[in-house]
């Protein structure tokens, strides 16, 4: 075990930040009463997995499959954070955003920041 990490550089470390940070996220979300797409949650999920598999066996170039993932979810939730925000303008809403939805926002936008430091480092020595 101490030769394993003996050899792991800051991409693997950025590549399980990614992970405990998009767990984080997918927690917050699932529960959110604006997750009404269940496909933001199968992202960030593949994300979680892909992110998983690259810390332990690194390949090149396989640190772009989760970044992808994790962007596409961050993206669709951005487009719920806007649809949301104009129906709060527009008083179709008056409720708010969800604390839950806010940190599942926080967290992704994290994870997407930690998988592209995977994607600048090696993974390594």
């Amino acid at each position: 075990m101490k030769e394993f990490f003996a050899k792991k550089s800051a991409g693997f470390y950025a590549s399980v930040v990614a992970v405990v940070l998009g767990i984080v996220a997918v927690c917050a979300f699932a529960p959110a009463r604006e997750n009404q797409n269940s496909a933001i949650v199968v992202l960030m999920i593949l994300g979680i997995l892909c992110s998983a598999i690259v810390a332990v066996k690194h390949f090149p170039l396989t640190e772009y499959i989760p970044l992808i993932f994790n962007a596409a979810a961050l993206a669709m939730v951005f487009n719920v954070l806007l649809h949301n925000l104009a129906d709060i303008f527009a008083k179709n809403n008056v409720i708010g955003l969800s604390t839950g939805f806010i940190l599942s926002m926080v967290f992704c936008a994290l994870a997407a920041i930690a998988s592209i430091v995977a994607v600048a480092a090696k993974h390594e020595r």
